[in-house]
């Protein structure tokens, strides 16, 4: 049986081989095919890739350890904020998350602003207590 056999410096020449011959070099062809397509397909999207184009991989936009802060301390916010009376968690709610002004908080309750101001002093004051007993916060 005749095969093509190509040489290093890209010439062909017909051979006489044995068919087990013939089908291991058709067979060998056939996996050199499939390699080299699944490294042009694998390398396109690879990360070597695209930092030969010139992507950076490493996002640098948002510093980690500041991010890593922040969650802690909005943690022990939180954690803080729920060992306030009911009373309390409801005016820090109104004001901080609904954004509602004092005066309006104040009509609602049916209270004077300044007594409701009075109130606001004392929830930082215990917030403040809370929050150093926690370690994540630096007040």
């Amino acid at each position: 049986m005749k095969t093509v056999y190509k040489l290093a410096d890209g010439s062909a020449i017909n051979v006489e081989v044995s068919e087990k011959v013939a089908n291991t070099l058709a067979r060998l062809e056939v996996k050199d095919n499939n390699d080299a397509r699944y490294a042009r397909r694998h390398k396109n999207g690879s990360l070597e890739q695209m930092q030969e184009f010139g992507f950076d991989i490493v996002d640098n936009s948002q510093n980690v350890e500041e991010l890593v802060i922040q969650k802690e301390q909005h943690n022990s916010l939180s954690q803080a904020i729920e060992q306030l009376s009911p009373k309390h968690q409801t005016l820090i709610q109104k004001y901080y998350f609904e954004g509602k002004k004092l005066v309006d908080i104040a009509k609602e309750l049916g209270v004077d602003k300044s007594a409701l101001s009075h109130q606001f002093k004392t929830i930082k004051q215990k917030l403040k207590k809370l929050l150093e007993k926690s370690s994540t916060f630096s007040l």
